[in-house]
């Protein structure tokens, strides 16, 4: 795959993350792949694709109109796109979760292999676990 294809799966992957289309976010990962969200609190940790989509369609209870996840800058070289990201959901509790991310993906085959999620994970803890 190119550069520019493979820049193309990571910008229909945060469309579809951001529209709830979970089943093509689904179908965009490898069998084998896996989400890392990088830091030390409870969010963070690997999942392998199962889990992370598990956790997908659990965040409808905390979060009903799901996270949009709109991407601000691409940097592609080889199977890898970095992707630096605005995230925005409301929470039913009223909170707002607005926070800068960076992803890192490994694509290859046309397939999302991995990813290694960057956040400010201060904001994150205090949205999710308070």
């Amino acid at each position: 795959m190119s550069i520019e294809e493979n820049k193309k799966i990571a910008r229909d992957f945060c469309a579809d993350f951001s529209n709830r289309n979970i089943e093509a976010v689904e179908k965009a990962m490898a069998d084998t792949a896996t989400w890392q969200v990088m830091g030390s609190f409870p969010l963070a940790g690997t999942r392998n694709k199962q889990e992370f989509v598990a956790s997908l369609k659990d965040m409808t209870s905390l979060i009903p109109e799901g996270v949009k996840m709109t991407p601000k800058e691409m940097t592609a070289e080889g199977d890898r796109v970095a992707v630096e990201a605005d995230a925005y959901g409301k929470l039913v509790n009223g909170k707002v979760y607005q926070n800068k991310l960076h992803l890192l993906m490994e694509i290859r085959d046309g397939e999302i292999q991995a990813v290694r999620e960057y956040m400010d994970t201060y904001h994150t803890n205090e949205i999710f676990n308070s």
